[in-house]
């Protein structure tokens, strides 16, 4: 999900992040909220960025916005 995040919203974010969102988008309610606690700095010698990371699940999701409160 974090790969997901970056590139189509554009903003560098963590494992724990991408977690955050993906559970918020599963809620299944209307409005979520969640926070990004981590930024992508310290997963740069991980698999994180490598393109077999991603799920189903994750594939099917396209991210339209983000809106900072």
């Amino acid at each position: 999900m974090a790969q997901k995040i970056k590139e189509q919203l554009h903003v560098g974010v963590g494992i724990s992040s991408g977690a955050y969102l993906l559970g918020a988008i599963l809620s299944n309610t209307d409005k979520a909220f969640t926070v990004f606690p981590d930024s992508e700095d310290r997963y740069y010698s991980t698999r994180l960025f490598s393109k077999d990371v991603n799920s189903e699940v994750v594939d099917k999701i396209e991210l339209l916005s983000l809106e900072v409160l």
